[in-house]
């Protein structure tokens, strides 16, 4: 290993050990990555939402495909295309992941699939003009992307644990509701199709079940204290109910 692949190698591994956050720094990667190699950097998730860029100064977004805002999504057939790539492809023609480039024009690109224990996480993606990828480039970008990788589990099981909490929360909810409360919540749950707001006229709900209006009032309040719920009043047209915490709805 060349003495200036080792100090870049070593600028990517501080990026990790500095961070004393729960941010997940793909960004930062990206641009660390982008900026040693002047190479425009994404890193893709599985669904194809992009989730890090860093674009080359001066340099336009190399098609309609990609897009440069976080949290947009990028061309559906293009994601299906890095899905279908398994192994680590480098200086590949971006022509043939469908980018249309103008004639005579040559840009180099690296796919690296992230992936863990057998299963796809998501993509990193790497391009530049006119200048193909060396072997010390392509060996920074496979490290580059295990630290992306390890980046992408804590960011996984940070969602798994805001998942655990939230179940946790609407479980507590639930249990402090009557057993006619419950009864009462699960017909509006019914009433909104599925949807996570809508109208309710609990007086027209109540009498349809068989079962008084404040039965429904408090099992709504409760779970508006709670914050599983946001309620608005809407006078003689209903109740306006937005479901804050979607795992009620497993739950009942």
């Amino acid at each position: 290993m060349s003495v200036k692949l080792l100090d870049r190698t070593r600028k990517i591994g501080k990026i990790l050990r500095d961070n004393q956050s729960e941010r997940v720094l793909f960004n930062d990667i990206c641009s660390c990555l982008g900026g040693m190699l002047r190479a425009s950097v994404m890193v893709v998730s599985r669904k194809g939402k992009l989730l890090g860029v860093y674009l080359e100064p001066g340099k336009p977004l190399l098609g309609d495909m990609l897009r440069e805002e976080i949290g947009e999504m990028i061309d559906r057939e293009l994601n299906d295309r890095f899905l279908d790539i398994l192994s680590a492809n480098e200086n590949i023609p971006v022509e043939t992941l469908g980018f249309q480039t103008e004639e005579g024009k040559e840009t180099a690109a690296i796919v690296l699939p992230i992936s863990w224990r057998g299963e796809r996480l998501g993509t990193t993606f790497l391009y530049r003009d006119g200048k193909t990828f060396s072997i010390d480039d392509i060996i920074l970008c496979e490290y580059g992307n295990t630290v992306v990788q390890l980046e992408m589990l804590r960011s996984v099981s940070g969602e798994d644990s805001e998942e655990e909490r939230r179940a946790s929360q609407a479980e507590t909810a639930v249990n402090s509701l009557t057993v006619s409360e419950r009864k009462a919540m699960g017909y509006i749950l019914n009433a909104l199709q599925g949807k996570d707001e809508g109208t309710v006229v609990t007086s027209r709900l109540a009498k349809d079940c068989g079962m008084t209006r404040s039965i429904f009032v408090n099992a709504i309040q409760k779970l508006e204290s709670a914050e599983i719920l946001r309620v608005e009043s809407k006078g003689m047209k209903g109740t306006l109910i937005f479901i804050r915490n979607e795992a009620i709805r497993n739950i009942l």
